[in-house]
């Protein structure tokens, strides 16, 4: 007995012979006919997809930021108008994330939100200075900005800190060059500990909002 296999071709060209409806597939498929060692026809088909995907933005934001702690000085007729480096136990790094997919510059900004303090003396004129160094080479589109950053009740005295242009990856800060500036006019220094904030914000703008 002659086998028979019927083809997605062959059905096609019954179709057509007859007169009857032929309904074209969403796909559009290239066929090759062929015949095997038996004398058999088969078909080859071959054809073409899309393929597709959908990556939505991610997060802007301040991973980390360092707690200053300055290095212990003793109180002398020099102190006033002096700058005070990082104690050798201070953190010392920040990071900014920047995932958003996009070449959006971003900002860090800081103030000093509450002034060093020990008791009634306050060092409410005192400065920080800072311009963080980027350890990440491959991160070129970021950059430190030198800024000295006082006292101030809210974002309006907020200085720019760093910049960076990067859509996708991390931004290291090192903050080992910052400086506590004690101005010539505060005399009123006394002994003790004294403690302050810092307040970081993180603008994907030119200015703060």
């Amino acid at each position: 007995m002659k086998k028979v296999i019927t083809t997605a071709a062959s059905v096609l060209t019954l179709a057509a012979t007859l007169g009857l409806p032929v309904i074209a597939s969403a796909q559009t498929i290239n066929s090759t006919a062929a015949a095997d060692a038996s004398g058999n026809t088969t078909t080859a088909a071959t054809g073409t997809t899309s393929t597709n995907l959908t990556l939505t933005a991610g997060q802007l934001q301040l991973d980390t930021a360092p707690n200053l702690t300055f290095a212990s000085s003793a109180l002398s007729s020099s102190l006033s108008g002096s700058a005070i480096a990082l104690d050798s136990s201070s953190e010392k790094t920040g990071s900014v994330d920047d995932y958003t997919g996009n070449a959006t510059p971003w900002t860090l900004y800081a103030y000093q939100s509450a002034a060093l303090t020990n008791g009634t003396t306050t060092l409410s004129n005192a400065t920080i200075s800072m311009s963080p160094a980027i350890t990440n080479p491959d991160k070129t589109t970021s950059a430190a900005n030198a800024s000295t950053i006082g006292v101030g009740s809210d974002a309006s005295a907020a200085q720019a800190v760093a910049t960076g242009q990067v859509g996708t990856g991390t931004t290291d800060l090192d903050f080992s060059s910052t400086k506590l500036n004690i101005p010539s006019t505060q005399t009123n220094l006394t002994a003790g500990a004294y403690t302050g904030k810092v307040t970081w914000s993180l603008s994907n703008v030119s200015t703060v909002k």
